[in-house]
């Protein structure tokens, strides 16, 4: 069982979330009929009942550096209560997210537009226990425009393989604008770009931070391109993930050889992280 200092119960809605989400409607980014749409995908404003995990001193200072940029385990789990999902972590599982893994002059560096001068989101996925894969992801939102957010309607990948991937857990730092000298070019020129501490998302991380995201920060991430991700389709096709917005999140099959022109596609990247550590063995 989680230790209860670590833990307390509350609603399934944390006000941040809706502070968040509710500002952006007030600062007119939002109209009120997509917000609206919002509320028709919760399923729930109060019940069931919640838990809320105490912030460790990492993840407090993390909170504190990256802003509405950090989305982490309390929100990440309110807003799957909202969709019917509940999380509930295990004592190992709670000690195993304690330490964010990136430093806080990475974070510092990350938050000041230091990596490849993009904006990036360190954000908390559930243990893999869950099978929160894109096909379980494409069940929980569908593609009903009416509720946002949602997936597009083409959905040619939700029986492939690379659909039934867990989204990996624990805490990811991932871009989520494209960097400028990964467009117009071939799948090749772009992997070259990768530096040592970068590695490629897979489609079902792109696609949990951007239903998220959007539902605790009221926004659309990945709204005017397509990335590449890790998959191989065959015949060099990559799955992309992008073109975010009312219609849903697309997921398409993009060529290994791109126009020049095309500065739609690019390529997004995630921090290398070292292993989480385990729990001490008891004296």
């Amino acid at each position: 069982m989680a230790q209860e200092s670590e833990q307390k119960y509350s609603s399934a809605i944390l006000p941040e979330q809706m502070c968040r989400f509710w500002q952006k409607v007030c600062e007119g980014s939002i109209n009120e009929a997509i917000f609206q749409a919002f509320l028709n995908n919760v399923s729930s404003f109060t019940t069931p009942r919640g838990i809320y995990y105490n912030l460790s001193e990492s993840q407090r200072v993390a909170a504190q550096i990256m802003g509405h940029n950090f989305i982490g385990i309390n929100l990440v789990t309110s807003a799957l209560q909202w969709k019917g999902i509940s999380i509930r972590l295990n004592e190992d599982e709670l000690w195993r997210y304690r330490n964010i893994p990136a430093s806080e002059d990475i974070l510092v560096e990350v938050i000041n537009g230091k990596w490849r001068g993009k904006k990036a989101i360190l954000w908390w996925a559930p243990p893999e226990r869950y099978g929160l894969n894109l096909k379980e992801l494409f069940k929980l939102f569908g593609t009903d425009t009416r509720h946002q957010p949602c997936f597009h309607k083409d959905n040619w990948w939700v029986d492939m393989d690379f659909a039934m991937e867990p989204v990996p857990e624990g805490w990811h730092l991932s871009l989520i604008e494209i960097p400028s000298e990964t467009k117009s070019r071939s799948l090749p020129e772009q992997i070259k770009l990768k530096q040592e501490y970068e590695a490629l998302c897979k489609p079902v991380e792109l696609a949990f931070l951007s239903l998220i995201n959007y539902m605790i920060n009221g926004e659309y991430i990945f709204s005017y391109f397509y990335t590449r991700t890790d998959t191989e389709l065959g015949a060099g096709y990559t799955a992309s993930v992008g073109m975010f917005g009312v219609d849903g999140l697309r997921i398409n099959k993009t060529s290994p050889t791109l126009s020049t022109q095309d500065t739609a596609i690019g390529l997004l990247f995630s921090r290398k992280f070292s292993d989480s550590p385990s729990k001490p063995e008891a004296n």
